[in-house]
C-alpha cells in the first residue's frame, strides 16, 4: 500500500470517529478537528493535525512519500484510541445521573403495599420531610463525633511538639470548635475560626464570607535550591558532555577546494566536507533527561531532516511534543529541552571578507516540513558523507559555498579558514579552530579557471540543446482548421509537426542534471494539459532536484536557470493575432503545469500525441484566437518561425 493509500485510509478512520462519536462537521480532516476543538485535549488537536497535514501534502505533493508509514499508523492507532476513550467517558458521564435517578423510584414504590392505591400526596411530602431530617440528623452526628476524634488527635501531636510550641500553643486562647487538617507528625495547614485571626486577615475573610488556612512553608527554601541545583547541573551536563562532547569529538574531512563562476562576475568557493562523531557517548547523556514517543530510551541512526520528503541522514532527534507535561522523563525535562533549544552548533568557513556555515545540531520548526530553526525539535546531524547527503537546513550546501567573492580576492592571497562554532542564541559560547586540517590550495587563478569552465558549459549547452531545437526540428504543417468565435471573428488551428534529435539532448542534459531521486534522466510521454490530457514525447528536469545540495555538480542550479532564459517555441502572426506552440519552456507546477514558471523544464520531441483526447484542439495545434474573418478569408499565405519566445 503506497503513502497516498495509507494516509488517506488513516484520516478517513479519524473523520469517521470524529463525525460520528463527536458531531465533526466539515469538509476534510482540519476543519472537522476545529468544529470539535472545545471537547478534545489540546495534545490530541495537534496529533490530529499532523495527521491530518501528511495526509494533505501525500494527496496534493506528487514527490511526497511517508519516511516512516509503520510509524504514521501507529500514532493514527493511538488517535483513534484517545478518542475512543473520550467516548468512553462520555457515555459514562451520561449514565451516572440516571443510576442515581432509579434508587428514588424504588423509594417511593417501597412505600406502597402490592396490590394499593399512590398515598396522598400531602403524605408523602410529609414523609419526604421526615426522611430528609433524619439524614440531616446523622449528618450532625458524624460531623460532631469526626471534630472530637479530631481535637483528640490534635491533642495528642500537642504533647509530642518540643516544650516551647507547647507553651506557645497553652498561652491561646481556647477555642471550642477549633479545626485541623489530618496531618502525619508534623501538621503543615491549621484552619482557625475567623475571631482568632489578625484584623487584615478577619476583613478579609469577612468580605469573601470564607476561612483562611495557613499553611507552614518550614522547608521550602531547601527544596526550592534543591531544584535549582537539579536543573543546574542537568545543563551543565548536557553542555559538557553533550553539545562541547560532539564539539570536541567530531572528526571533519576537507576534499578538494575549487570555485565556481556565479552571476554578476562573481566567484563561489567550494569547500567539499564530511565530518563523522561517535552516538553513543551522546546518547546516554540525552536518555537521562529525555524520552521518545512511547517513553523509551532515544536511538540514533537514520532520521529524516525534512519530514515532507524522504531526506534520511545520520542522526539523534529529541521531540518536544513528547518532554513536556506528563509525558517528562524527568522534573526538568521540559525546561531543559527549552533551554537546548537555543543552542547550535555549525561548521564555519571564512574567506576574504565573507562566510559560509553548515549547521550539524540545532533547534527545528516542524510545523509543516522540518526547514527552519525552531523548538519542535532538537537535531544532530553527527555524520555525513559529502555529496549528496541532506543537510540540517533547508538551503545549505555541501561542497560549503562562500559566495560574493572577485577574482580579486584570489589573487590576492586571502587565508582561508575553518572552525566548530557553538552558539546560544546570538551569543558565541565557544570554538574549536580547524583551519589545520585545510588542505594546501593554491586560490591565485581559480576564479580565472572556474569561469573558463562556465564559459565551456555554457557553450554545450548552447550547441546541444537550444541550437539543436532551433535548427533540426524539421518543422512542418497540416491541414488548416477554422471554427468560429463570434459572429465576426474565427480561430485558426495550425497541426505542426516536428522531430527533435532525442539523444543528443538527453545525453547533454544528462551531463548537468538528475531525477530526485539522483538516477539519469531519460525522456518519456508528458502531460500537456493535466493527469488526464493529452501526451507527447519529451523530457522535463524537475528544479528541487537540481538545486542547493541537490545538485549534480557546482553548477547544476546555473546551467537550468541558463535553459528557463532561453524558451523556443513556434510563432505566428495574423494581423494583431498570434499564437505560439512552445517546444521547450519552464512549467510553474503549483497545482497542474502550466507554461511560465521555473518548476520544471520541459522539452517536447516530437508531435506524436498518445492518451486520452478532450476538445478538439490536439496537442500539437497552434491556436490563433480571435482572428477577424475579412482579414482571415483574404489571407495570403501565413509564416511560422522556430524562435527564443
Amino acid at each position: 500500500m503506497g503513502s497516498i493509500e495509507i494516509a488517506v485510509t488513516q484520516s478517513k478512520r479519524i473523520e469517521a470517529a470524529l463525525t460520528e462519536q463527536f458531531g465533526a462537521e466539515g469538509r476534510g480532516l482540519h476543519e472537522k478537528v476545529s468544529s470539535v476543538e472545545h471537547q478534545l485535549p489540546k495534545l490530541l488537536i495537534r496529533q490530529i493535525r499532523w495527521i491530518a497535514t501528511l495526509r494533505n501534502k501525500a494527496v496534493h505533493e506528487p514527490d511526497f512519500s511517508l519516511n516512516d508509514p509503520d510509524e504514521f499508523v501507529r500514532r493514527a492507532d493511538h488517535v483513534m484510541a484517545q478518542l475512543k476513550a473520550l467516548q468512553e467517558q462520555a457515555a459514562a458521564k451520561a449514565v451516572e445521573p440516571q443510576a442515581h435517578k432509579a434508587p428514588a423510584a424504588d423509594t417511593n414504590a417501597a412505600w406502597q403495599e402490592p396490590g394499593q392505591a399512590s398515598l396522598p400526596k400531602a403524605l408523602n411530602w410529609v414523609l419526604g420531610l421526615g426522611l430528609c431530617l433524619l439524614l440531616l440528623k446523622m449528618g450532625v452526628s458524624l460531623y460532631e463525633g469526626k471534630l472530637h476524634s479530631e481535637a483528640q488527635r490534635e491533642r495528642a501531636e500537642r504533647r509530642q511538639r518540643p516544650a516551647a510550641e507547647v507553651t506557645q500553643a497553652a498561652s491561646e486562647p481556647k477555642q471550642p470548635q477549633e479545626q485541623s487538617l489530618p496531618a502525619s507528625s508534623k501538621p503543615v495547614a491549621t484552619v482557625k475560626p475567623k475571631s482568632n485571626l489578625d484584623s487584615a486577615s478577619t476583613s478579609a475573610a469577612e468580605s469573601t464570607g470564607g476561612t483562611t488556612i495557613k499553611v507552614a512553608t518550614a522547608g521550602l527554601a531547601s527544596k526550592v535550591q534543591q531544584a535549582q541545583d537539579g536543573l543546574s547541573q542537568g545543563k551543565a551536563q548536557l553542555s559538557e558532555q553533550l553539545l562541547l562532547g560532539m564539539m570536541n569529538n567530531l572528526t571533519v574531512t576537507v576534499g578538494e577546494i575549487s570555485a565556481a563562476a556565479d552571476d554578476g562576475g562573481k566567484v563561489s568557493l567550494l569547500l567539499p566536507l564530511s565530518w563523522q562523531v561517535e552516538q553513543p557517548p551522546l546518547l546516554k547523556v540525552i536518555n537521562e533527561h529525555f524520552r521518545d514517543y512511547k517513553g523509551r530510551a532515544i536511538t540514533g541512526g537514520r532520521v529524516a531532516l525534512d519530514k515532507g520528503r524522504d531526506k534520511l541522514s545520520d542522526g539523534i532527534v529529541i521531540e518536544r511534543l513528547w518532554n513536556q507535561g506528563e509525558h517528562q522523563h524527568q522534573a526538568h525535562s521540559e525546561v531543559l529541552f527549552r533551554w537546548l533549544v537555543t543552542h547550535q552548533l555549525r561548521l564555519e568557513a571564512r574567506f576574504a571578507g565573507q562566510s559560509a556555515s553548515l549547521v550539524l545540531a540545532s533547534g527545528r520548526d516542524c510545523h509543516v516540513g522540518c526547514r527552519g530553526r525552531g523548538d519542535d525539535q532538537f537535531q544532530l546531524l553527527t555524520a555525513h558523507r559529502g555529496k549528496g547527503e541532506p543537510l540540517m537546513l533547508y538551503r545549505e550546501q555541501n561542497p560549503l559555498r562562500i559566495t560574493g567573492l572577485t577574482a580579486r580576492s584570489f589573487d590576492k592571497g586571502a587565508a582561508l579558514s575553518l572552525a566548530l562554532v557553538l552558539v546560544e542564541g546570538e551569543r558565541e559560547v565557544a570554538r574549536r579552530d580547524l583551519s589545520t586540517l585545510l588542505p594546501d590550495s593554491q586560490f591565485a587563478g581559480m576564479a580565472r579557471d572556474a569561469t573558463q569552465q562556465w564559459q565551456q558549459m555554457q557553450q554545450q549547452l548552447q550547441q546541444n540543446v537550444i541550437d539543436a531545437v532551433l535548427q533540426q526540428a524539421g518543422l512542418q504543417v497540416g491541414e488548416l482548421r477554422v471554427e468560429p468565435a463570434d459572429a465576426g471573428h474565427s480561430n485558426l488551428y495550425i497541426p505542426l509537426h516536428w522531430q527533435l534529435p532525442e539523444n543528443r539532448i538527453v545525453a547533454e542534459l544528462n551531463r548537468h542534471f538528475h531525477d530526485y531521486r539522483r538516477r539519469p534522466l531519460s525522456s518519456g510521454a508528458i502531460e500537456i494539459n493535466g493527469r488526464f490530457g493529452p501526451k507527447l514525447p519529451g523530457i522535463e528536469v524537475v528544479q528541487y532536484a537540481n538545486k542547493l545540495n541537490n545538485q549534480k555538480h557546482p553548477l547544476s542550479e546555473r546551467a537550468y536557470q541558463f535553459l528557463l532564459d532561453n524558451p523556443i517555441g513556434v510563432r505566428a502572426r495574423i494581423g494583431k493575432q498570434e499564437g505560439r506552440l512552445y517546444l521547450t519552456t519552464g512549467l510553474d507546477c503549483h497545482v497542474n503545469c502550466r507554461v511560465g514558471g521555473k518548476d520544471r523544464y520541459r522539452i517536447l520531441f516530437s508531435d506524436k500525441q498518445s492518451g486520452k483526447q478532450y476538445g478538439d484542439r490536439r496537442a500539437n495545434e497552434l491556436l490563433i484566437e480571435g482572428v477577424p474573418n475579412a482579414q482571415l478569408s483574404k489571407l495570403d499565405g501565413l509564416t511560422l518561425t522556430i524562435e527564443r519566445l
